[in-house]
């Protein structure tokens, strides 16, 4: 039997800055367009389980947007902002879902999630820097 997860990090990967303020926003969309180099979305299955990870995972059902996350980001603290940068980076040094290497860029894009949602995936973002980003 085969099992299709659609992996639903939209609650918290959404918007993002560091603790001065400097292009965290266009940083994750441009980690998030070379991530998907052209696809809608990144698909890997193992063990009879298929996990999705789709371009339009963010909140509301979209793409990420650097323009979005610019207009939201001043409700986030410097602690929600260390959180993000370290989720921006690990985007940034995520595989490509290219042929053949899906699996990989799976495995890479569900790590860099744990930096900003806890093991029963709730946010590890602030209330008010979360509320904002949906």
């Amino acid at each position: 039997m085969s099992r299709k997860v659609t992996v639903a990090v939209a609650v918290v990967m959404t918007l993002s800055i560091t603790a001065c303020g400097s292009g965290i926003c266009e940083r994750i969309e441009a980690a998030d367009t070379r991530f998907f180099a052209g696809k809608s979305e990144c698909q890997s299955t193992e063990g009879g389980v298929t996990i999705t990870i789709s371009k339009a995972r963010w909140l509301g059902g979209a793409a990420f947007s650097a323009s979005s996350c610019n207009r939201s980001i001043s409700k986030c603290t410097s602690a929600d902002n260390t959180l993000l940068d370290a989720y921006a980076k690990c985007v940034e040094a995520a595989p490509a879902c290219t042929a053949g290497g899906e699996k990989a860029a799976v495995d890479a894009i569900r790590a860099c999630t744990l930096q900003l949602v806890d093991s029963m995936g709730s946010s590890k973002l602030s209330a008010e820097c979360t509320a904002v980003l949906r």
